[in-house]
Order: structure tokens, then sequence, then C-alpha cells
């Protein structure tokens, strides 16, 4: 590393989800508040944190993979790639997800990754959610949970590929020769598939949201998820429960989904909330 150049750690509960309690910390001192914030006080399952992991910040874009396994033979069931910004005073804020094809030289790498990390940790039953930073030397992984992806991510897939996580779990537990016989193969999209976040800069009483016409009328437009009502207090978004809500994007052509998310950022921000 460069003199002079610092790098943030990373510091979040043992035991959590949806980015509560995860800080970026850039000194000593930082580290130490963070610390203390989070050991002992009470995270998203209304548990006590007993233990806080501390990490090195990585450097490169993240992705998700979720597979499904039995006997120790794993399955991609989709591989989600992330878009990022830093808003509110927090470092990379996820914005959008979308799925990508399961073949690729990024996927292969991350896929292979992945299937390493599933031996080396003995899971052999069962689905598992993978998140990764893809670095200038290779993937690392950021967390593993033994569990089917949240966030209604399966159902979403389920509609863009024919099925999800959700199946390939039933099928490793109650039909393992279905499993088994279509274990290798590659998902097929049908339409490809994003959910943009809708990301509040600001507090106060929600009037409307302004851009919603143009949202709905964008040609991949397929829901508008809204969490916080018309009415409804929002908050800066500062981690995956302070979402406004998502938009979701289905299409037949990759290159409209992509744009579409291009375009939901860019009506989103400081002239998207009337308060």
């Amino acid at each position: 590393m460069a003199r002079g150049v610092r790098r943030p750690v990373v510091l979040k509960p043992l035991r959590s989800a949806a980015n509560d309690g995860v800080s970026f910390c850039e000194t000593p001192q930082e580290t130490v508040a963070a610390f203390r914030k989070i050991l002992g006080s009470e995270n998203v399952f209304s548990e006590v944190n007993t233990g806080v992991v501390a990490q090195e910040y990585l450097f490169g874009p993240e992705y998700v993979v979720n597979t499904v396994s039995r006997d120790g033979r794993h399955h991609v069931c989709d591989v989600i790639g992330t878009t990022r910004v830093s808003v509110n005073g927090m470092q990379d804020i996820c914005n959008s997800v979308y799925l990508m094809p399961r073949r690729g030289e990024v996927q292969d790498q991350l896929v292979a990754y992945a299937f390493q990390v599933l031996d080396a940790l003995g899971v052999r039953h069962g689905a598992s959610h993978l998140e990764m930073k893809l670095t200038s030397s290779g993937p690392v992984l950021i967390e593993m949970g033994a569990r089917i992806a949240g966030g209604d991510l399966p159902y979403y897939v389920q509609l863009a590929t024919g099925e999800s996580a959700l199946d390939w779990t039933v099928d490793a537990y109650v039909r393992p020769e279905r499993f088994f016989a279509r274990c290798d193969d590659d998902y097929r999209i049908d339409r490809h598939l994003a959910s943009v976040a809708l990301v509040s800069p600001s507090a106060g009483t929600l009037r409307s949201l302004r851009h919603l016409e143009a949202v709905r009328n964008l040609e991949s437009f397929h829901e508008l998820r809204q969490f916080v009502p018309v009415g409804g207090q929002l908050v800066p978004t500062t981690n995956d429960s302070s979402y406004v809500g998502f938009v979701i994007l289905l299409h037949e052509q990759e290159e409209t989904v992509m744009r579409d998310i291009g375009t939901v950022h860019y009506l989103d921000g400081e002239g998207m909330y009337e308060l």
C-alpha cells in the first residue's frame, strides 16, 4: 500500500441482516466508536449483539451467487450484479440489483469461487446466499448465509427464469433424483430482471413522488413496491430497511432493462420527493 493511503475497515454485527449496523471506519477512533455502538445493541432480529465482525474494505464490484446443494453437489440458481452509491454519509449503499446470464467471464470466476467457499465451509445440503466482491486479485467473500436470498428476490427470479432457489430447494429435499439429473444445467433467462431502489435523500412527511408517471411509462416497468406511503415519514436511506421502495423491471431485452435502471437512477434523488 502506498504511504499515506488509508483503507477503511468495515464493522458489522456477528448476526444480522439488511445492512443493519454496518459501519465504514477510516480511523482507529471511528472503529472503537462503531464497536461500542454495535456490541450489546439490538439487531434487526430483536437479538442482542454478542459479537462484532471486522473486515478489510474491498475495492471492486459486488455480486451475489445463490445456490442450492444436495450431498455436496451445488446448483447455481442465479447470479446477481449490483450498482452502488455513497449517500447520506454511508458508503456502498446498493441502489439496484440485476440478474446476469449464467455464463460469462465474470460469472465463471464468481461461480467457481462460490463452489470453493461452499466446500470449505462444509455446506452439503440446502440453499446458500453468497455475497462477494470481484477485486483486482479475484473474487473475495464478504459473507455467506446458509439460506435463501431475502427481499422477494427468489419470486422475481422465478418470473425471469421460470424457477428459483425455492423450487430447487424443494427438489433437493423431496425429489433428489430430479435435482441430480438437472444439477449442472444453466438457468435460462426468459425476461431480464432488475430491482431498482428508491433512495431517500432527506427526512420529512412525504407528499408525493413526483416522477412516478415517468417511471411507470418505462418499457420494462413491471411493478412499484412503495414502502413509504403518501403521508408517511421519510428518513434518509442508510441501510436496506430505509429504502422508499423498489421499481421492478422485466423485459425480454437486456439492454432495455439496463437503460431503464439508469433512467430510474436519474429520476430518483432530491427532485423525486415532495415533502
